[in-house]
């Protein structure tokens, strides 16, 4: 029995990503690299019309200019030129409609990238890796949206959104389950490179329980103990307020770590995330901390 195509739409999450201009461009490359073998078939259909008519209109010229050829009367000979001059003026205009409409194609699977500054300001541009690359360098972006194509090639479409509060969201679309798994493995594996490795910290199966049990630890002694003697509908109460404030104060963590933590950053050139300078700068300090405390010591 002959195996059936099928039709697929297919996502992949990741908690953070943290790199430079330069550490999208593998990204971008295998965003496009999965149109390289649909490009020209999609321009080959968007210059068809065109061409069609590029080519009708040499055969009008080509009809004139043999009639001009085969008459010689005087009287319809300026009439044969007219025509000759007026299918050469056509033909010269719709080479140049063809001309616009190859460009035009040559553009079909560019990268459409859409910003969204830390003030909100909303930016939108095209352009390939190498341009889309230059375009973001000094970009402070909260949000980075891109998606492939940007022009017209029907039933296949890659969108990765990267957000400093969700993470990254790679999106396929295909109308060939073959091609979405392709598309959505290689270019989830280039965003992959550059997931640092305390991604885990934005992550609500590790924050959730550390915060509830260090608010528990923290708080449960600080708060009141009922008095003896309450009856049960007090008890209850009074243990309710304090697992909610127990909680109300690890939710808080969470958001806070969140928060503090960007699932999203784009980096200069050999800079380092936030995390990353916070461990290096603890790290200096406890460092120079035991320098301090082995030389009082020995001297």
């Amino acid at each position: 029995m002959a195996a059936l195509e099928d039709s697929l739409s297919d996502t992949k999450t990741l908690r953070a990503w943290a790199g430079s201009t330069a550490d999208l461009l593998p990204v971008l490359e295998a965003m496009q690299r999965q149109f390289r073998d649909l490009r020209g078939p999609a321009i080959a259909d968007r210059t068809h019309h065109e061409e069609t008519m590029r080519n009708l209109k040499a055969e009008s010229l080509a009809r004139a200019e043999a009639r001009l050829e085969r008459n010689v009367r005087p009287e319809v000979l300026a009439g044969y030129a007219d025509d000759v001059e007026e299918a050469r003026d056509d033909l010269r205009q719709q080479e140049e409609k063809l001309a616009a409409a190859r460009v035009s194609a040559e553009h079909l699977d560019d990268i459409s990238v859409q910003i969204v500054t830390r003030r909100g300001a909303e930016r939108r541009t095209q352009g390939t890796p190498a341009e889309i690359v230059e375009y973001l360098e000094h970009k402070d972006a909260r949000e980075l949206k891109l998606a492939v194509p940007a022009g017209n090639i029907r039933g296949h479409n890659i969108y990765v959104s990267f957000d400093r509060d969700s993470g990254v969201r790679l999106s396929v679309t295909s109308i060939s389950s073959r091609w979405t798994v392709s598309a959505l493995g290689e270019t989830g594996e280039a965003l992959e490179r550059k997931v640092p490795a305390w991604s885990w910290l934005r992550s609500s199966l590790f924050l959730i329980p550390f915060y509830t049990i260090v608010a528990t630890a923290i708080l449960l002694p600080l708060l009141a103990l009922p008095p003896e003697g309450v009856d049960n509908v007090t008890l209850y109460v009074i243990s309710a307020l304090r697992g909610l404030a127990i909680g109300g104060v690890a939710v808080a963590a969470v958001y806070a770590t969140r928060r503090f933590v960007p699932a999203f950053e784009i980096l200069p050139v050999g800079g380092k995330a936030r995390v990353d300078r916070i461990v290096l700068a603890l790290g200096g300090s406890v460092v120079a901390a035991l320098i301090r405390v082995v030389t009082n010591a020995m001297f």
